[in-house]
């Protein structure tokens, strides 16, 4: 696992994308777009406020603006762009809790 700020990516993003309409041809050109897209680490289909949240590393704000302006705002069927950036990273994991539930201890099967 490379550490993004030890290899110049400086900037972390959570990018929220509307759709504007949700019809297939829409919603599969927005994923093919963003499939593409290098800065794109993870994309999540969300319910709540917005229909994506986007996981984006950039160098720095120029890269940034580049990259809403250049690269996300041209992809068709897109309403609404939100970017957060993140200051910190509190936890950061992969791992899975696999020990079972305090729900499901004492429950006879």
């Amino acid at each position: 696992i490379v550490d993004p700020a030890a290899v110049g990516f400086d900037l972390l993003c959570l990018i929220g994308i509307a759709m504007q309409l949700h019809s297939q041809e829409n919603i599969a050109r927005a994923r093919a777009a963003i499939a593409e897209m290098p800065e794109v680490l993870e994309c999540w289909h969300v319910t709540g406020e917005f229909d994506y949240i986007l996981k984006v590393a950039v160098r720095n704000r120029a890269d940034l603006q580049r990259f809403i302006l250049d690269r996300l705002t041209p992809v068709p069927g897109l309403a609404r762009i939100n970017t957060s950036l993140v200051l910190g990273i509190e936890k950061s994991t992969t791992a899975l809790p696999l020990e079972p539930s305090p729900q499901g201890k004492g429950r006879r099967t």
